[in-house]
């Protein structure tokens, strides 16, 4: 015999499509698009991740008195874009890291080591020598084993945290490429009784990634600029 299931009990999703720039249907669509990528070309030789430094000269010697860079995140996007082009152009044009086709979360402190190796996690051991140095930072005696990977000619040249690591396999590359289109950090609580309507299972991925998604000035400049 047929049974009768009321309509309001029965689960409802609401899917936000993959054509909506930032949603993460877009962002797992992008990631799958890399790794065809990746497959079609092989691997990368590097993965580098540059952040915006605020306290740039070229910002500071733009604000009036009394104004610090929030107050004008459209000089950041600005700003921020020159030097991103300026990198770029140094590692694609200039060749500075040669012609090829991140925190304590990451196991810090790493083990001393005199050279490069390949590790069994797939990820490098790079060479961090024990030569009795250390550096007091906040109150801690830091030594090579807190060094994380970088160049000094980028950190030197562009006055901002600038993180380079070597891609030695697949499976560093499905990390990275993974940590590129993982999409914004998001954060969500909602509290309700059990018994309220609404409360038996729909899934609303629309309404889910507005109340979550967090929006900083320097990102609708950008877009109307074009810079982002």
């Amino acid at each position: 015999m047929p049974v009768k299931v009321e309509q309001k009990l029965l689960e409802k999703r609401t899917v936000m499509p993959s054509s909506f720039i930032g949603g993460p249907h877009d962002m797992m669509r992008r990631y799958m698009d890399a790794m065809a990528l990746v497959r079609r070309f092989g691997k990368l030789d590097i993965f580098l991740t540059m952040t915006c430094n605020p306290n740039w000269d070229e910002i500071k010697r733009e604000l009036y008195s009394g104004q610090t860079p929030q107050n004008h995140p459209d000089l950041i996007v600005w700003v921020f874009r020159a030097k991103l082009q300026e990198i770029k152009d140094r590692l694609l044009q200039k060749d500075i890291l040669g012609k090829g086709r991140d925190s304590c979360k990451n196991h810090y402190p790493r083990p001393f080591c005199d050279v490069t190796i390949q590790g069994k996690d797939s990820y490098p051991i790079y060479r961090r020598r024990e030569d009795g140095q250390k550096e007091k930072v906040h109150g801690h005696e830091l030594d090579n084993r807190w060094v994380m990977p970088y160049n000094p000619y980028l950190l030197r040249l562009f006055y901002c945290h600038i993180n380079v690591e070597a891609c030695g396999s697949i499976k560093a590359i499905k990390c990275m490429f993974k940590y590129i289109y993982k999409g914004h950090d998001q954060a969500s609580m909602a509290v309700r009784e059990a018994d309220k309507e609404g409360s038996e299972g729909n899934v609303d991925e629309i309404k889910q990634y507005r109340d979550a998604r967090w929006v900083t000035p320097q990102k609708p400049c950008g877009g109307y600029t074009g810079l982002i």
